[in-house]
């Protein structure tokens, strides 16, 4: 009723008996943990519907963390986590009792399946719980303490899931003890390229006030392609990993771009306008112009990061099995860029003025992992108003604005999408065609005057969940024609009138 909007009668009754049900089921966790999870599934999807309810649900599971054996732990640190994931700073609160609870499994000497599970679990709501804010020693050396009585496996799944929540310091602390520990080639490239992707990111997150800008975006670039190189080198047949290639390619291109918007910034002190700006002004009828390099630099900016949002689309439409999240993150990387490119145009042209307006965000029903991008674009986009559109020169002012906003979408708290380690939903086209070319990559030919019948077959495989996000509507073929002389014809032809002359 409340996801359709409806009126609802005695909800506070309802709730509470809700709330009575799962108390009682956690009392005798090994008898009722099918019926404790149907419960908590309509807690989470009663607090989805309305978010005021998610701290009263919060404190009531959260009450209920205190054994170590019991075998409900994980569950309901499953729907904490689910709960955690729809309101930010819900689970706050509860830092204290999680980081507790932790500390308790860690001095474990050989703790049981369940209880590393629960470790897993736990570390990923402290994840939660802090995004977007500043970490204390303290539960640093709690998250660190309880990975050392992990298993390997254990500890990549605690480095991935820092990742996916932006906690690149961490991961990367992890994943560099993880890196040698693997007996296949192919795993120790994708450990090295995970490590050398968070190491790029954690330097862009530094608050060192001796580390430049420009010295954070060149480390990371180059990071990113040592990233880049190591994916290639894990990359199987069966498993091509072009995602994530493509995903941190985009990621170097962007930074790369901050890069030279940056340099083109610096140049307004350094190089001047040529001898000969008055007569180009006049010829070009443009204005900005006077300026000479530094427009032409910041034009080509716009164009680059317009490239770089175009493929940041071209990879959302290609990510057809991805999770509505990964999705999320994609679009919201591509609006960035668009943001960028029009901070940028506005400076350095005069036929955008007073044309189109600022992009705007929307963190309301942003996921989790989400909405300190989103608050970046955000602050992004409040520098952007105090650019002056009323002038047609380029002014340090207009620099300087520009330099703020790379610096705080430079130093944006990037999660990493679920779909760069996971795959919930797999679909896969296999198609034949027919005619089939003699040499593949030619093209088939056909006289003039003739039909040529293209035969299709093809088999769409889905894997264990089909549809779960999106299903195949239609499967678009193109076949495209170029008409082609008879240059044999022309030869004999040349050849026969010399001979007649």
């Amino acid at each position: 009723c409340y996801s359709e909007n409806l009126e609802v009668v005695g909800a506070d009754t309802v709730i509470g008996s809700l709330e009575g049900l799962i108390l009682l089921l956690t009392v005798d966790d090994e008898r009722y943990c099918s019926q404790l999870k149907l419960a908590l599934k309509c807690a989470v999807r009663l607090c989805d519907s309305k978010r005021q309810y998610c701290e009263k649900f919060v404190d009531l599971l959260g009450s209920r963390l205190g054994s170590i054996d019991s075998n409900s732990s994980i569950i309901i640190c499953e729907a904490l986590g689910a709960i955690g994931s729809l309101q930010p700073d819900t689970l706050l609160p509860l830092i204290d009792d999680t980081l507790k609870f932790l500390t308790d499994l860690s001095q474990l000497n050989q703790p049981t399946q369940q209880q590393i599970i629960t470790k897993i679990m736990l570390c990923t709501l402290i994840f939660q719980s802090l995004c977007g804010h500043q970490w204390n020693p303290r539960v640093l050396n709690v998250i660190y303490k309880s990975s050392e009585s992990n298993n390997l496996w254990a500890n990549y799944r605690i480095a991935r899931a820092a990742v996916r929540y932006g906690h690149h310091e961490i991961a990367l602390n992890i994943f560099s003890g993880l890196t040698e520990e693997v007996s296949s080639e192919h795993l120790h490239f994708w450990l090295l390229c995970l490590k050398e992707m968070c190491a790029a990111e954690a330097k862009l997150l530094e608050n060192g006030d001796g580390v430049s800008v420009i010295d954070k975006l060149d480390f990371a670039v180059i990071h990113y392609n040592r990233a880049i190189a190591a994916l290639k080198a894990a990359s199987t047949p069966t498993h091509n990993l072009q995602f994530q290639a493509e995903y941190m390619r985009i990621r170097a291109e962007f930074l790369q771009c901050l890069i030279q918007l940056v340099h083109t910034c610096n140049t307004l002190c350094i190089v001047p306008p040529p001898a000969i700006a008055a007569s180009i002004v006049q010829s070009s009828r443009d204005e900005f112009q006077r300026l000479g390099y530094i427009t032409n630099q910041m034009r080509k900016c716009v164009k680059d990061f317009k490239a770089c949002g175009d493929t940041y689309w071209k990879l959302y439409q290609t990510a057809f099995d991805a999770d509505p999240a990964t999705l999320e993150n994609i679009q919201i990387l591509q609006q960035m860029c668009v943001l960028l490119e029009q901070c940028v145009e506005n400076v350095c042209s005069a036929s955008n003025h007073g044309k189109d307006d600022l992009i705007q965000f929307i963190s309301k029903n942003a996921k989790l992992e989400c909405r300190q991008l989103i608050l970046a674009c955000e602050n992004a986009a409040k520098i952007a108003q105090t650019i002056s559109q009323d002038q047609q020169t380029i002014t340090h002012v207009h620099v300087e604005t520009l330099r703020s906003i790379a610096e705080v979408l430079s130093a944006v708290l990037l999660p990493i999408p679920r779909f760069f380690f996971q795959v919930l939903q797999s679909t896969s086209v296999k198609l034949s065609i027919s005619p089939q070319p003699r040499v593949m990559g030619e093209f088939i030919s056909v006289q003039s005057g003739s039909q040529l019948a293209v035969k299709v077959e093809g088999v769409i495989q889905h894997g264990h969940k089909p549809g779960l996000f999106r299903k195949v509507e239609g499967v678009i073929v193109t076949v495209t024609s170029q008409l082609q002389a008879n240059s044999k014809n022309k030869d004999i032809d040349l050849k026969v009138n010399k001979y007649l002359c």
